[in-house]
């Protein structure tokens, strides 16, 4: 049976256990959850406080999770933290998210239009845990194949000497990389407690299930590693091909203001009021300092091509 409490609390309900789904809770919502199942007053406390790191508590009677997955900010181009609180008993099963957690949300509106059979979705708390934990992990997979097809187009813009451009992008991949190396890389610890718990009042054995969560874990953190080394080695290529530009340019410049210099002191020692000066009072005396200087000016062209610095 499904029932539609209001916008934020969804409620599937079968003849084994109650599946409660709670969006953006108020305190109110969560005491009367408290009172109900005889909650702890702390993990209320963490449910509406936002948690540094994902954590997880045994109780006799329930299991309280507290995981963080990341929601993409297309406007700032950044990850945001979401944090998704499971709370699992042996007849009932508590999540509790404060924004749009689409894994949750498409797998409970599967199970309320029967796409999924409600006995499926709903078998024990234990394997709803599995799944939606799965779901969860499963949903980085397009975000860090997308940071992928980034990388692989700023490498591709790198050498097409777009490197001046590919400076802003470079520092955009590595704090999204960063930011989800953040969030994954607790759950990994968290992952192995959750594997070595003895729940007594799950009734079958989850230790397989947890692993194959754990694997997912495990494969995105090294999927980010090798995206986290690729970043590096496209910033370091992209400084060295800056760098590279920068110092043609300035070896460019200190050559032409070489051949500059000498053409700039015939000019000043002729500018000079002196009759010692050769050609001074000669009547083609102009044409010849020009000729001078250009021939100078040309043969320190040449020379310096010679030595292949231009």
């Amino acid at each position: 049976m499904v029932k539609h409490l209001k916008m934020r609390v969804k409620e599937i309900k079968t003849e084994k256990f109650t599946w409660v789904d709670v969006k953006k809770p108020t305190r109110q919502e969560l005491e009367k959850l408290r009172e109900k199942y005889h909650f702890h007053y702390l993990d209320i406390d963490d449910t509406l406080t936002y948690t540094q790191r994902p954590k997880i508590e045994k109780y006799d009677d329930y299991l309280f999770i507290i995981l963080r997955f990341p929601i993409f900010d297309k406007k700032e181009r950044k990850f945001n933290i979401s944090e998704v609180d499971f709370f699992v008993g042996q007849d009932f099963f508590i999540s509790i998210h404060r924004g749009d957690v689409e894994p949750i949300q498409k797998f409970m509106s599967e199970c309320q239009s029967e796409k999924i059979p409600i006995e499926k979705c709903v078998k024990d708390p234990e394997f709803l845990l599995y799944s939606l934990m799965k779901n969860l992990f499963l949903s980085y997979f397009p975000i860090i194949d997308h940071i992928s097809d980034d990388l692989d187009e700023i490498e591709d813009k790198i050498f097409q000497e777009q490197e001046r451009e590919m400076v802003k992008e470079i520092m955009v991949m590595k704090r999204n990389i960063i930011a989800l190396r953040r969030i994954v890389g607790p759950h990994r610890m968290m992952m192995k407690t959750l594997e070595s718990l003895n729940i007594d009042f799950f009734q079958r054995e989850m230790d397989i299930y947890f692993s194959d969560v754990n694997d997912f874990v495990e494969k995105t953190w090294a999927v980010l590693e090798d995206q986290r080394e690729t970043v590096i080695s496209l910033e370091n290529t992209n400084e060295s091909l800056i760098s590279h530009k920068s110092s043609e340019i300035v070896k460019t410049l200190t050559i032409f203001s070489a051949i500059l210099l000498p053409l700039t002191l015939f000019a000043s020692i002729y500018g000079m009021n002196m009759t010692q000066i050769p050609f001074i009072f000669h009547p083609q005396s102009f044409w010849i300092v020009l000729g001078m200087m250009f021939a100078f000016g040309v043969g320190l062209f040449f020379f310096f091509r010679k030595k292949k610095w231009l």
